[in-house]
């Protein structure tokens, strides 16, 4: 099923809820048999409809936080590599140490012996319906996480890295990696909640014959064969449009 945009999700629910106040005004004279369209059962799928919504909402709140989180805890890792590397190269180590440090920062940083052949996707904050997108995202900060673990096992290494400096010291930099750990997680899962919850809505909306979009045309479609084209009944829904998942 196609997914479509927010505001066509809340254009659709808007104008469902429009149909139906139409709907209520037509009195005994609106009597389809299809069950679908019966009043009570309109109304029902409307808030159904309204509590999924609601729950995408709050779910991509919580969402934005965890992303907000994430971000927090890994900014200026570059800088603090910097920081790092003359850190190690105050504490006696050998340039054989050194080098083989600067290996494992130089991964921290991203920065590459060669030009990549693509482009490298942007980190997280682009729509949340780009799936490739927003794990190519997270996938970078699994890397970051992978290579900061690793620059703390090559400082602990040698035992010569022993920092006055709690936020270098390698017990500070524990805390830093557990900190992206937790945050990473977190966005994960918010991730999965609100795909899940944008899955459920678009069943109600879009599931062919019985979502909110093809109950809604074809109550248009019988306020048309009975009230006919031209009658105010049929002009009074006609700007009511809805929109399938396509």
């Amino acid at each position: 099923m196609a997914k479509q945009s927010e505001s066509t999700n809340a254009k659709n629910l808007t104008h469902f809820a429009a149909l139906i106040d139409v709907l209520l005004t037509f009195g005994a004279t609106y009597r389809p048999v299809n069950p679908l369209l019966a009043l009570p059962a309109m109304e029902v799928q409307l808030l159904k409809a309204q509590e999924a919504q609601e729950l995408c909402n709050q779910r991509k709140s919580a969402y934005s936080l965890a992303v907000d989180k994430q971000q927090l805890n890994f900014t200026d890792l570059s800088r603090l590599a910097t920081h790092i590397g003359n850190a190690f190269k105050a504490a006696g180590t050998t340039a054989q140490d050194q080098a083989t440090l600067e290996s494992v920062l130089r991964r921290l940083k991203g920065v590459r012996a060669t030009k990549p052949k693509a482009p490298v996707a942007p980190e997280a904050g682009m729509p949340v319906n780009a799936k490739s997108t927003i794990s190519t995202a997270q996938m970078s900060y699994a890397n970051r996480i992978d290579n900061f673990a690793l620059l703390i096992e090559t400082l602990r290494s040698g035992g010569l890295y022993q920092p006055n400096e709690q936020h270098l010291s390698v017990a500070g930099l524990e805390i830093r990696l557990n900190d992206m750990r937790q945050s990473h997680r977190e966005v994960s899962v918010a991730l999965a909640g609100l795909q899940e919850a944008r899955d459920k809505r678009d069943a109600l909306l879009y599931t062919p014959g019985t979502g909110v979009a093809d109950v809604a045309r074809a109550a248009k479609t019988y306020i048309k064969s009975v009230y006919g084209a031209t009658s105010a009944q049929y002009k009074h829904v006609t700007g009511l449009h809805f929109t399938s998942a396509g």
